[in-house]
C-alpha cells in the first residue's frame, strides 16, 4: 500500500524520506550535467528502474556520489536513483568564487536537479552531511517533499513531548536557522583546513582534516591523552 507520509529513518547516518510514488521521469540519460541558474554544471548519474524515483544526496562537503553509490545500489532493483555530485565535489564544477558555495546555493542546486528531471515531490535518500541538506531543503521547499500523514504525526507528538521535557521550543524559522548554521560551520571548517598553496580549496582534504581535528580535540578534552 502506497503511503502519503514522510518517514525519517536514521541508520548509520542515513536518512530516507519517502513519498507517494510518482511516475518515473521520462527520457533519463544515464550520465550528464545539470546546468544551474548561475551557470554551474552539476554531474549526475541515473541507475535502476521502477515507478519511484529517488534523489541521492551524498555527504561532505567535498565527498562525491561514488561514496554512496555502492551502498545505495540495492535500491536500484525497484527504484530509479538519481545521484549527483554537489557543487564543488566530484565531477561537478568547483567555482573560483567561494561565495557561490553557500548553503542557500546548495539548497537551490538540489531544487534545480529535482526540476530538471520533472519530479513533483522529491524522495530523498541521504548520508552523513546529506540529512542536513535534505532537512533544510524541506523547510525551504515544503511543497516539493511529501506531505505528512497520521503515522508521522504520532511520531511527531512523541518527539514534541520529549522536546517539551527538555525545554526545547523551536519555531520553524529557528529550526531552519539552526540547520543552516550547522551546514555553514561544516563548510567553514572544510575551507579552513582545505586551503592549498595555490589558493584553491581541497574540500576532501579539508573535511578529513577537520574531522580528525574534532576527534583529537574531544580526546584531549576528555583526558585521553
Amino acid at each position: 500500500m502506497r503511503s502519503h507520509w514522510v518517514a525519517c529513518l536514521v541508520f548509520a547516518g542515513s536518512v530516507l524520506i519517502r513519498r507517494d510514488g510518482s511516475a518515473q521521469p521520462a527520457g533519463l540519460g544515464r550520465e550528464g550535467y545539470v546546468t544551474t541558474s548561475d551557470s554551474a554544471r552539476l554531474f549526475y548519474r541515473v541507475v535502476g528502474r521502477g515507478r519511484d524515483t529517488l534523489i541521492a544526496i551524498h555527504g561532505g562537503p567535498g565527498v562525491d556520489l561514488e561514496s554512496i553509490a555502492g551502498d545505495f545500489a540495492p535500491l536500484a532493483d525497484r527504484h530509479v536513483i538519481i545521484f549527483y555530485d554537489q557543487r564543488g565535489a566530484g565531477r561537478s564544477e568547483l567555482p573560483t568564487d567561494t561565495t557561490r558555495l553557500a548553503v542557500a546555493r546548495q539548497i537551490a542546486d538540489l531544487d534545480e536537479v529535482r526540476r530538471h528531471f520533472g519530479i513533483a515531490r522529491a524522495t530523498l535518500v541521504t548520508h552523513s552531511y546529506g540529512p542536513l541538506l535534505a532537512a533544510s531543503y524541506a523547510l525551504a521547499h515544503p511543497r516539493a517533499v511529501p506531505k505528512a500523514g497520521r503515522s508521522d504525526w504520532r511520531r511527531f507528538k512523541l518527539t514534541s513531548r520529549l522536546t517539551r521535557k527538555l525545554r526545547m521550543f523551536w519555531t520553524r524559522e529557528e529550526v531552519d536557522q539552526r540547520l543552516q548554521g550547522i551546514m555553514q560551520r561544516i563548510h567553514d571548517r572544510c575551507v579552513q583546513h582545505g586551503h592549498q598553496p595555490d589558493g584553491s580549496v581541497n574540500y576532501v582534504h579539508g573535511a578529513n582534516r577537520a574531522g580528525f581535528a574534532k576527534v583529537a580535540d574531544a580526546m584531549l578534552a576528555n583526558g585521553v591523552f
